[in-house]
């Protein structure tokens, strides 16, 4: 699968978060923590819930693509593993 496939501007909230949380699943924590300072910064301010500043969508678009990039993927029963206290 290719990064960024996906046209986001078509897809409804349940869909973003469903490419969301299967990204997430492979993301490396640097990764994660990104996202999570890009998020978290709407929270802190008066946007609306799920409004992101050009600024955030520009720096979560990279963390996408980012984790497609050969070194940034993790195995997957190494993945499992990390996982398993919440299967």
């Amino acid at each position: 699968m290719k990064a960024l496939e996906w046209d986001i501007t078509t897809m409804n909230d349940f869909e973003l978060k469903g490419i969301l949380l299967s990204l997430i699943g492979k993301a490396k924590r640097r990764q994660l923590v990104r996202v999570f300072e890009v998020l978290q910064t709407d929270v802190e301010t008066d946007t609306l819930p799920y409004a992101l500043t050009e600024a955030q969508e520009a720096e979560l678009m990279l963390s996408l693509e980012e984790s497609y990039h050969e070194d940034n993927m993790i195995d997957i029963e190494e993945a499992k593993k990390s996982h398993a206290r919440w299967l």
